[in-house]
């Protein structure tokens, strides 16, 4: 079976459309791994959760090492002011100072609390009775804590620590302060 010029030029046709379509589509990923892994702009949180506004506050459980701690660096860099909740208030002091000298329009607060030992809901509406005067635009529930052994050998106190830190204060938690 001979192939006559029309069909030809159609085949031809149809394989460069294929082919512009395939490269068309093959961009566009590229394009699109390319802009969220290497040209990801910063999302300005205090824009998004506090309209712009100085005077809006963030608070960050945990914030006294760690990723909580650098949260509340860059917060403070976007103009929020910080609520730092941790059970150690000399080490929640140095480091709320430290934030303080590098944005020094940012308001800082420090309020103790040792969420392995808070286990109801009283307890935390009681917390968040502390802050309920505050504009609050942002809040990081970061606090966890992890005891390492085999289960057998992890007393039930060190459990329900776990629990209270990395279960019932991230749920606790947001649920006082939505209410």
């Amino acid at each position: 079976m001979a192939i006559n010029s029309t069909e030809s030029l159609v085949i031809c046709i149809c394989a460069c459309v294929g082919a512009l379509v395939i490269v068309y589509y093959t961009l566009r990923i590229l394009l699109h791994l390319l802009n969220y892994c290497c040209c990801r702009r910063r999302q300005n949180l205090l824009e998004l959760y506090g309209n712009g506004e100085r005077g809006v506050w963030a608070v960050v459980t945990g914030g006294s090492d760690g990723i909580g701690l650098e949260l509340c660096h860059q917060l403070a860099e976007q103009g929020f002011n910080i609520c730092m909740m941790a059970r150690n208030k000399n080490k929640m002091d140095e480091k709320l100072a430290q934030i303080k000298e590098l944005y020094p329009l940012c308001e800082t607060k420090a309020i103790v609390a040792d969420f392995s030992k808070l286990s109801t809901m009283q307890q935390y509406r009681q917390l968040v009775s502390e802050i309920a005067h505050l504009d609050v635009g942002y809040l990081a529930l970061n606090t966890g804590i992890v005891q390492v052994g085999l289960t057998e050998q992890v007393t039930d106190s060190q459990f329900e620590s776990v629990f209270n830190v990395n279960g019932l204060q991230v749920v606790y938690m947001a649920k006082a302060m939505l209410d």
